[in-house]
């Protein structure tokens, strides 16, 4: 019996607990032992600075799409990314961390390699593009949820930080946030928004996204035209990021599927469910295409 099997799912981790648990280096997104035949795979959410953590994972469900290691220049099936993609065949454990506070790692319990991994392109940590591996990977334990404030206090701490970011910025992640969420559907269709399993269901919203089809309505409300209520601290007028195609019913979380729209309007969309509003917001994406 390996010291893994006392740690408990949810709880936080340190660095030096892990390495002792799974008998793994110091350091490294995905870590292999020989000696326990365990793969240990962290998945960062701790910063969205793309030159320290150029890494783009994404839930679907119990399901993560981690992205293999290589930080710069395109990922190959070589080394731990060969390990990870062999371990059903070579019965090797899979272990999940995930830190959303630096050094604080909480486990996530085991997983498995449910498909074969497939390939996307991503910016590496010097905006360059490149080909990344996905591999999917399913979480064992059904009850295994994170706590919903957890959640939202690292999504609002991401907001604050785009809310500062300059304009064109802003657009260039946004503009490759919407063409990997995009791509990922492309490669497998029956893939829904990324969404998580938390103490109730959420969907993950990208902050770009919903930052940049703000700055695309230069302040006005797509559907009612009229200006936003206020001005907030950042100078930036307070409208809501709407995605016509709901995300709980199929949508994708793409700039084609989001636009701006006053809080008024927000909460009559979502209570009248009137197909003339939706249609209105259809064109007005279709007519903004031209632009962006």
């Amino acid at each position: 019996m390996t010291e893994n099997s006392k740690l408990s799912i949810g709880q936080i981790y340190n660095n030096n607990e892990i390495m002792q648990a799974f008998k793994v280096a110091n350091s490294g997104g995905i870590r292999y032992s020989k000696t326990t035949q365990c793969v240990v795979i962290f998945s960062f959410r701790y910063t969205t600075n793309a030159k320290e953590m150029p890494y783009q994972d994404q839930w679907v469900g119990d399901v993560i799409h981690y992205t293999g290691q290589g930080m710069e220049g395109d990922q190959t099936l070589t080394r731990n990314n060969k390990v990870l993609a062999n371990s059903s065949e070579k019965a090797i454990q899979i272990h999940l961390f995930e830190a959303f506070v630096k050094g604080e790692n909480i486990y996530r319990g085991q997983g498995r390699l449910i498909d074969q991994p497939y390939t996307v392109s991503e910016l590496d940590k010097n905006g360059n593009e490149r080909i990344v591996y996905k591999f999917p990977i399913q979480i064992n334990d059904q009850q295994n949820s994170l706590d919903e404030r957890l959640l939202r206090e690292v999504d609002n701490k991401e907001k604050q930080i785009v809310r500062k970011l300059d304009d064109a910025t802003v657009q260039r992640y946004a503009k490759e946030a919407s063409r990997l969420n995009q791509e990922i559907v492309d490669e497998k269709p029956a893939l829904t928004a990324s969404y998580r399993e938390v103490t109730s269901q959420q969907f993950e919203r990208n902050p770009y996204i919903a930052r940049y089809v703000k700055d695309l309505s230069h302040g006005f409300c797509a559907l009612c035209g009229q200006p936003a209520p206020f001005i907030d601290q950042q100078g930036i007028p307070f409208l809501h990021s709407h995605h016509v195609q709901y995300l709980s019913q199929g949508g994708h979380d793409t700039i084609n599927n989001c636009i701006a729209v006053c809080p008024n309007c927000h909460a009559r969309i979502h209570t009248l469910e009137d197909p003339k509003d939706k249609q209105i917001l259809l064109d007005k994406i279709a007519n903004r295409k031209s632009i962006i």
